[in-house]
């Protein structure tokens, strides 16, 4: 339901410690090479409205790829140079120990942005329990990854924080969702995409 979404619109991130989760998992090339960032691009309205605010930080969380456990050919380093050019920033501190991150690495470095290492690095990521903690603090938490938010995953159901909101894009798939299910019989055409066929059946 649209309406019981809190947006990142009507957040106020001024001087807050800002989490956006993101969908960052492009395609790259055998060289390493992204081919479309088209991903990046799509949370950039929502990475951009954050920063006018004047965070304190804002950390980038993302997945790339379906490690088991930690592999550098699955670092988002990666990112790291696209989001700099797209952001027209000359620094963006990279947190390599990802979910084991503490408060003092994200607050002791001069760059607003932060680039966390592949939460799936992580096993309680993509099987997270009770027990499982991230070490530091956030104010803010922001789901802009709508293609992995069907998935009960530590990053996208079990962040602790006093602010739960939703990115631009991810409302705009709300908002398309809710579209369709109100279109009172007229006749749509949908073009459906991804890898998995097995995701896709239950929704047409």
């Amino acid at each position: 339901n649209q309406t019981s979404l809190t947006k990142i619109s009507s957040v106020n991130c001024y001087n807050r410690v800002v989490a956006v989760r993101c969908d960052f998992n492009c395609p790259v090339d055998e060289d390493g090479i992204i081919i479309d960032d088209y991903r990046i691009t799509s949370a950039l309205p929502t990475i951009h409205k954050i920063l006018l605010d004047r965070p304190k930080k804002l950390i980038l969380m993302t997945h790339y790829g379906r490690p088991d456990g930690y592999d550098s050919k699955y670092s988002t380093k990666i990112f790291l140079k696209t989001l700099k050019m797209y952001l027209n920033v000359d620094n963006i501190h990279f947190l390599e120990n990802g979910f084991s991150t503490t408060n003092s690495e994200i607050l002791s470095n001069d760059s607003i942005v932060c680039l966390m290492e592949n939460v799936r690095f992580h096993n309680f990521e993509t099987k997270p329990n009770d027990n499982d903690s991230i070490k530091f603090h956030i104010d803010i938490y922001c789901n802009e990854a709508f293609s992995v938010s069907h998935r009960d995953h530590y990053s996208i159901t079990r962040m602790k924080t006093p602010t739960h909101c939703y990115g631009f894009c991810f409302v705009k798939e709300i908002e398309t969702f809710n579209m369709i299910l109100k279109n009172n019989g007229s006749i749509m055409t949908a073009i459906i995409g991804g890898s998995k066929v097995s995701d896709k059946m239950p929704m047409l």
